[in-house]
């Protein structure tokens, strides 16, 4: 039976928003890709890895400049040594991104489930085009981290300063939030997670299988004072850079590239060698919580994504990229060319995990999604522009190879036998997103094409016929998703069964699947299903009045979006009580619901 994760991550201020860094979720993790600080906006700096962000230290600058106030700027000559001072925080920030998940989610022991509900959401983890560093391994002991993901009293606010971003950056950069800025915004299929300018995480929504990380199975975001100062911090021991969700778990990067996960663990995708959940007991975070067996020393963690029921992380030792999945595996994702799944018994990870084996070429990226069960790799040949590779679950062309073989599951099908997505001349790809059954990219010319299951017209193309299982409907063939004369979108999600788009002035259009008011226009009309419903024709939503989307994350049947004031709301289903709003009602289904009227997320402080 196939299962469906759904995830929401996609990311980045287009305009000027709270003077914090901004990430993605690989599941979670990635900026607006820059070439200068031309290219950012003004609170924003160009890093190194050729996205804007906020810088930590001289390393995350190019070669010419170093770190001074979180911002790169050219290097000083340093009289008695000649060479910069290459001093700063001692914690490395994140600068990758996430992806998206699978299909039908059919969980008996969860509870309520439509009959058709096919999710999909993606996690990212990719790095620009520019200078590649090795992430140092400035993980800080247990102890010392313990205090980073628990209540207010825990966590003051000295332990970031608010001072680290300064207000001085950008005068009109929005309220200055300090170590409570909402750095990035995931979704899992049925809860919602943020990861704060402190380190800490506060999640809520279902928790059937401990996925909030708070010691219990006990669902918040149902009623008022659940949300707030009363909803605790999710203790992972450990200062997070990047958090990525997968349909009923969690996994989270922390600041020395250890990764630790937690919740739903029926199939070993929080790679602990066993197929206990974690986080549904009051002694199983923190310090108690494991990490993930991956690598040798050598290596440290820059990106990380999350499926349906799998997770992946990628890893840099200077000179070499290495991905590894673990989890359920039944249709190849983990790309080890077999069926078998991983990190569900002892003596399967660490150097007895394989790595994928993408082909020849530098690993940019990995993506996947909460709901889907397949994956992508953004690979970059030498002296060639990056590839796109798919590998999973294909019943439906998501891998978008013209066929409707799955890659992965069988010797033979990785590597240099594995064919690259078929883009286009000249066809760059900037973003990548998983849903439970389609994918959509967005190349470098603006255009943002889908291919896959297309039952609920979440391709975008005015009808419910599938793309990407045929050879005339691979993705060089299709003609770009129509989202009328507006600004240029800077990312895509995919969620279960709709996707949604948000362009440089921050706003946000979505189409496909709206059985639970997920595409926030005031109604249960499938949009993207019929001629006329897209283009012009597609209303953005109504998020306030002069509000702004900075970064948006989609669930199975629900979307956030994290807002320019950094104030978070979500709608559609909200049955689960993953909107966090205090209750369990649908929102963006009726007229009247968005706007104003829709309330903003209580996350305290």
């Amino acid at each position: 039976m196939r299962r469906t994760t759904i995830l929401a991550l996609s990311l980045l201020a287009a305009t000027a928003g709270p003077a914090c860094e901004l990430f993605t979720a690989i599941g979670g993790g990635e900026t607006l890709p820059c070439v200068g600080d031309q290219a950012c906006p003004p609170a924003l700096t160009c890093l190194a890895l050729g996205r804007c962000g906020l810088c930590a230290e001289s390393a995350d600058c190019q070669p010419a400049q170093e770190c001074r106030e979180q911002r790169c700027v050219e290097r000083a000559v340093r009289p008695d040594a000649g060479h910069a001072d290459t001093s700063g925080p001692d914690r490395a920030r994140s600068d990758s991104a996430y992806g998206d998940a699978p299909s039908d989610l059919a969980r008996s022991d969860h509870g309520r489930q439509p009959d058709t509900a096919v999710n999909n959401d993606h996690v990212v983890a990719q790095d620009g085009p520019a200078t590649d560093r090795r992430m140092a391994d400035t993980r800080l002991p247990d102890s010392a981290m313990s205090d980073a993901a628990v209540p207010d009293a825990a966590v003051p606010d000295t332990a970031v300063p608010d001072t680290a971003v300064p207000d001085t950056a950008v005068a009109d950069a929005g309220p200055a939030c300090g170590s409570h800025c909402v750095v990035q915004i995931v979704a899992g299929g049925y809860h919602t997670c943020v990861l704060l300018q402190n380190g800490a995480l506060k999640c809520w929504g279902r928790n059937n299988d401990g996925q909030l990380g708070l010691g219990d199975s006990t669902s918040r975001g149902g009623t008022g004072w659940e949300m707030g100062n009363a909803l605790p911090y999710v203790d992972v021991g450990g200062f997070v850079v990047e958090l990525a969700a997968g349909s009923f778990h969690n996994c989270a990067r922390l600041s020395g590239g250890q990764v630790k996960c937690w919740g739903y663990n029926n199939l070993g995708q929080l790679g602990l060698g066993d197929i206990g959940n974690r986080g549904n007991a009051g002694t199983e975070m923190g310090s108690a919580l494991p990490g993930v067996n991956l690598v040798d020393a050598d290596y440290a963690a820059i990106g990380l994504t999350a499926g349906n029921d799998h997770s992946c992380a990628m890893f840099d030792s200077g000179n070499q990229r290495l991905l590894k999945c673990w989890g359920g595996n039944d249709f190849g994702q983990l790309g080890l060319g077999d069926v078998s799944n991983r990190g569900n018994s002892a003596g399967e990870m660490g150097a007895a995990l394989p790595s994928i084996d993408p082909g020849s070429g530098m690993v940019r990226g990995i993506f996947a999604g909460p709901l889907s069960s397949h994956g992508c790799g953004l690979i970059e040949p030498a002296g060639l522009s990056p590839v796109l590779k798919c590998w999973g679950n294909n019943a439906d062309g998501q891998l978008g190879l013209g066929d409707l073989i799955d890659r992965g599951d069988q010797p033979g099908q990785m590597g240099s036998w594995l064919p690259p997505v078929a883009a286009g001349p000249g066809a760059s790809v900037q973003r990548v997103t998983a849903g439970s059954n389609h994918t959509c990219a967005l190349f470098g010319n603006g255009q943002v094409k889908c291919w896959g299951v297309n039952n609920y017209g979440q391709l975008g193309q005015g009808d419910t016929v599938a793309r990407g299982g045929a050879p005339d409907s691979a993705p060089t063939m299709l003609p770009a998703v129509d989202l009328g004369a507006s600004i240029s979108p800077i990312d895509v999600v995919a969620g279960g069964d709709f996707t949604c788009v948000l362009f440089g002035g921050g706003s946000v259009k979505c189409w496909g699947r709206n059985s639970n008011g997920q595409l926030g226009l005031g109604d249960n009309a499938s949009r993207g299903d019929d001629v006329g419903e897209m283009g012009a024709a597609l209303p953005a939503i109504d998020l306030g009045w002069d509000r702004h989307a900075q970064a948006i994350a989609l669930g199975q049947q629900h979307a956030c979006a994290l807002l320019d004031d950094n104030m978070v709301k979500c709608w559609g289903d909200g049955y689960y009580q993953q909107l966090g709003i205090g209750d369990t009602a649908d929102r963006g289904n009726t007229a009247g619901e968005m706007g104003d009227t829709l309330p903003v997320v209580n996350l305290g402080w």
